[in-house]
C-alpha cells in the first residue's frame, strides 16, 4: 500500500510539473501574440498620422492651386482694364522733383543708419533729423530687413 501511495504521489507531482510547463508555454505564446498586436496597433497609428499629413498637404496644394488660378484671372482682368486707360506722362519738372526727393531720402536713410550705429535711440534720431519717431522706426526696420 505504501508503494501505491508513493507511485500516486510521484504521478501527481509529474502532472503538476507538466501542467506548470504547459501553462508557462501558453503564457509565452499569449505574450508574443500581445506584442504582435501592439506592434500592429503602433503601425496603424503611424499610417494614420502619415495619411493625415498627406491629406493636409494635398489640401494645402489644392488651395494654393486655386489661389494661383484666382490670381491669374485677376491679373488678366487688370491687364484688360489697364489697357483701356491712357498712359499719363509726367512733365520733366515733376520727374526732376522726384529725383531730388529720392536723393534726399537716400541721404536721410544714410544719416539714420549712421546715428543708429552710434547707439542713438529712435526718439533721439527723430529729434535730430526733424522726422517723426514712427517714420524713423519704420526706416530702421526696412533697412534691417534688407
Amino acid at each position: 500500500m505504501i508503494i501505491i501511495t508513493i507511485i500516486l504521489n510521484v504521478l501527481g507531482i509529474i502532472c503538476i510539473i507538466t501542467s506548470l510547463i504547459v501553462i508557462r508555454k501558453t503564457i509565452n505564446q499569449e505574450e508574443f501574440i500581445y506584442d504582435e498586436i501592439k506592434s500592429k496597433y503602433e503601425d496603424i497609428k503611424d499610417y494614420y498620422k502619415s495619411i493625415n499629413n498627406i491629406i493636409d498637404s494635398f489640401s494645402y496644394l489644392v488651395q494654393e492651386s486655386i489661389n494661383k488660378i484666382e490670381n491669374y484671372n485677376i491679373q488678366n482682368l487688370r491687364k484688360d482694364k489697364i489697357s483701356d486707360f491712357k498712359i499719363y506722362s509726367y512733365p520733366k519738372k515733376e520727374i526732376l522733383k522726384r529725383e531730388q526727393y529720392t536723393e534726399n531720402n537716400k541721404d536721410t536713410f544714410e544719416k539714420i543708419v549712421e546715428l543708429k550705429n552710434k547707439g542713438m535711440t529712435s526718439k533721439d534720431i527723430a529729434k535730430k533729423l526733424n522726422k517723426g519717431v514712427r517714420e524713423v522706426e519704420i526706416i530702421i526696420k526696412m533697412l534691417e530687413n534688407n
